[in-house]
């Protein structure tokens, strides 16, 4: 599962930059820091399933963050 992820993260991450280079807005370059050091082989099934809803639905990525550093 994380070879098929890691792609399609690094693809959102360049969206992320691209977008925070357009708006200039903080929070676009801060997801894209999350994502870039994020350590999926760490991460449980329940945590890649909360960040793939946080990436494909409008499902907040900070209540994601706040999941997995409880864990």
């Amino acid at each position: 599962m994380y070879e098929l992820m890691q792609p399609a993260i690094n693809d959102r991450i360049e969206i992320y930059q691209e977008v925070y280079k357009v708006t200039s807005n903080e929070a676009y370059l801060g997801q894209a820091v999350f994502l870039k050091f994020l350590d999926l082989e760490r991460l449980s099934n329940l945590h890649l399933m909360y960040l793939v809803l946080s990436e494909e639905c409008d499902f907040s990525i900070a209540h994601v963050e706040m999941i997995i550093r409880r864990h």
